[in-house]
């Protein structure tokens, strides 16, 4: 078995720490990555994927990047269950993927 993720993005918003009870810093942001064809409508599609980072990366990105930074991540694919209510007031799981990151580049364009 084999699970490698390389993407490279531009993030979306300024990325959010946390520190846990144990001391270590837990980071998520989300990256916005373009499929490299257009669709039949002639525009490129954008996809929107959920990352966590952790202590010194965490602490890296918090400090290096903003809104808008281009970087390039290479991680694993996990996915997260969330309970959510659906529009008949039931709660259901659903599962997002997201990519734990092992490895960020910084990139300037």
């Amino acid at each position: 078995m084999f699970n490698l993720v390389l993407l490279i993005g531009k993030m979306t918003d300024k990325p959010t720490l946390k520190t846990l009870e144990n001391g270590q810093v837990v980071g998520n942001f989300s990256l916005a990555v373009h499929r490299p064809f257009k669709n039949m409508e002639g525009e490129y599609d954008t996809y929107f994927i959920n990352c966590t980072v952790w202590n010194g990366i965490a602490q890296n990105i918090a400090e290096y990047c903003n809104k808008g930074s281009t970087v390039a991540v290479r991680g694993h694919l996990i996915t997260k269950e969330e309970k959510i209510i659906n529009d008949k007031g039931e709660q259901i799981n659903i599962k997002i993927p997201s990519i734990y990151v092992e490895r960020i580049n910084f990139i300037s364009l």
